[in-house]
């Protein structure tokens, strides 16, 4: 799915640059981008409850960062960036004074606590293998002393999900899991879309809140590098002392851009294989994936 970027009633990022006095000063222009009132909607959604959806901001989701990157469209080097922070009172919108030329402008938007470098237009990335469930986009844009733009834009999420739960009796004692993936990237081509190449990374959790509990829930994003293909994840689950309790390896998952492959079972029993999976379809902000391990 694509998700649009709501501005008022229209479907839109506003990329605006007046031809006047105020905006071009020796051969540079000011652009100001506005991004405001985000919803995450499916395409499908908007179409069949576009009413409704402008006017309940409460039934969407706020992406907690949105970031803006321009580069130089021959050498891709890094000219300007910024961050804009939901509770920040100028949040959404972003001005750069640019001198006449053609730029790549990237916007990414995502939630976690953690920062993009954006320092290469070709690979960006997050500290400590860390990827967040990330919203792209990139335009080309020629500035010159005509240019007055109003363009829509399309925020299109740039992730695909492993979501790993189990049920039944998860140990007292648990306190990690340490999940290990072999294909996927954790370095993006904004350029692409499509991490370059396939690298294993290990991402650790803590999931001490769900010792003692009946059912526990934890969500891997992955850049890929291409729209569809198949990776291998192996879960580790850790005790306070770092002491392995169980390890289970998954093989084959059918990983998409936008799809969340979901695999339920319980993962601390013993004797349980994994076959006869049971495959079902969901259509929804996600494209939902889910297997019975």
């Amino acid at each position: 799915m694509k998700f649009r970027i709501f501005l008022l009633a229209i479907a839109s990022v506003l990329l605006t640059a007046c031809n006047d006095d105020d905006t071009t000063i020796d051969g540079n222009k000011n652009i100001t981008f506005y991004v405001t009132n985000y919803e995450q909607s499916s395409l499908d959604d908007v179409a069949a409850n576009a009413p409704a959806l402008f006017a309940a901001a409460t039934s969407a989701t706020s992406l907690a960062h949105l970031d803006i990157a321009v580069y130089d469209s021959e050498s891709h080097a890094l000219i300007t960036s910024e961050q804009k922070n939901t509770g920040d009172e100028d949040y959404g919108s972003f001005s750069v004074t640019l001198p006449y030329g053609n730029y790549i402008v990237v916007f990414l938007g995502y939630a976690g606590s953690r920062q993009a470098n954006l320092s290469s237009v070709e690979g960006i990335y997050f500290a400590d293998n860390y990827v967040p469930d990330l919203f792209l986009t990139k335009i080309d844009l020629n500035i010159s002393a005509s240019t007055t733009t109003t363009k829509a834009v399309t925020l299109s999420r740039a992730v695909a999900a492993f979501r790993l739960k189990s049920s039944y009796d998860v140990p007292a004692d648990l306190s990690k899991m340490v999940v290990t993936a072999n294909g996927g990237g954790h370095h993006l081509n904004a350029l692409t879309g499509f991490a370059d190449e396939a690298e294993e990374r290990s991402y650790t959790y803590d999931v001490s809140s769900f010792a003692g509990t009946t059912d526990l829930a934890i969500t891997v994003y992955t850049f890929l590098t291409s729209n569809s293909s198949t990776m291998t994840f192996v879960a580790s689950a850790l005790n306070g002392a770092d002491e392995e309790i169980r390890s289970r390896t998954f093989t084959n998952v059918p990983m998409k851009i936008n799809q969340k492959t979901t695999y339920t079972g319980s993962f601390f029993t013993d004797g349980l294989g994994m076959s006869n999976f049971n495959l079902s379809l969901k259509t929804d902000k996600w494209n939902d994936v889910s297997y019975t391990y």
